[in-house]
């Protein structure tokens, strides 16, 4: 059996390691793999030849797959999780969800989130700052931003995209794609607000204006709004459309929810001084309940 990918997973399934290897054992790297797994493929083999894919050493379990075999999850558990948030109660939906949101709320938040978030918030800081972000630069400053920005952050997600297609998103192919991800969001980041705030310095689509002014002054409602409308839409205690819907029919689901929100937006603070979540915050920001209808 030719290795590709070896996993190591420990004994309820979840993921522990992986490594990715070339086809000749001479050439392996054992400096990051327990000594038991280094001597199995050191000197074992005719041992993989006979087809063996899984070994349990203790807690853990060894598991050989082919690359081809990481491309996709099979059928059965594909099906599994469909019907599980499809038709699944908002309880049988938060268990399955459970293990995942927990480590994406400790590991990977004190892993990675913690130093990602803080990268953008003294970017943001320094935009500022300087000026930049408050729309006081130049307008070929911005103009700049926009075109610099765009052209490397789009490139990159090309490059990324077209790995992942030739890989049919595969596990591994979405571990080594993600490499340049931080530069590529930071770099069209950089471009959206070039085009941003040289939208606000110049004189066209007031009305537009008024309304994207509006979202971003509810945007913390905007925000929890989106995450609800989306449950809605896709979990087995709304809608029930997880699954069925392809990635360009979800394109429209994110315009009719924008849509939505650029007309709702105005009209709400038409008549209120703040969105609801803006408003519960603030009042306890200050401790004291604050004025919240607009007096005419």
């Amino acid at each position: 059996m030719t290795v590709h990918t070896i996993t190591v997973l420990t004994e309820d399934g979840m993921f522990s390691y992986g490594q990715t290897f070339s086809e000749k054992f001479k050439d392996l790297q054992f400096d990051l793999i327990s000594p038991f797994l280094s001597a199995i493929l050191t000197f074992s083999k005719t041992l993989l030849n006979k087809q063996i894919n899984v070994l349990d050493f203790g807690d853990l379990r060894f598991v050989f797959k082919k690359k081809e075999d990481f491309i996709r999850p099979d059928s059965e558990t594909l099906k599994k999780v469909i019907k599980t948030i499809s038709k699944g109660t908002y309880f049988e939906i938060f268990n399955f969800n459970k293990d995942w949101t927990l480590e994406m709320h400790t590991v990977w938040f004190y892993e990675k989130g913690f130093l990602r978030t803080l990268m953008k918030m003294i970017l943001g800081m320094a935009l500022i700052k300087s000026g930049i972000l408050l729309a006081k630069s130049k307008n070929k400053t911005y103009f700049f931003m926009m075109m610099i920005g765009y052209a490397v952050g789009f490139s990159l997600a090309g490059l990324r995209m077209q790995y992942l297609l030739d890989y049919n998103f595969s596990v591994r192919a979405k571990d080594f794609a993600f490499i340049t991800w931080e530069t590529e969001v930071t770099a069209v980041a950089l471009g959206h607000v070039g085009l941003i705030c040289l939208f606000c310095k110049l004189n066209i689509l007031g009305w537009l204006k008024k309304s994207l002014s509006a979202v971003g002054r509810m945007a913390f409602t905007n925000y929890i709004m989106q995450s609800l409308i989306g449950i809605f839409i896709f979990y087995g205690f709304g809608f029930g459309l997880f699954g069925t819907i392809d990635k360009a029919q979800q394109l429209w689901v994110v315009v009719a929810i924008w849509l939505f929100q650029l007309i709702a937006s105005p009209l709400w603070l038409k008549y209120f001084q703040f969105g609801p979540l803006e408003w519960v915050w603030r009042s306890l920001t200050y401790w004291k309940k604050q004025p919240m209808i607009i007096s005419q």
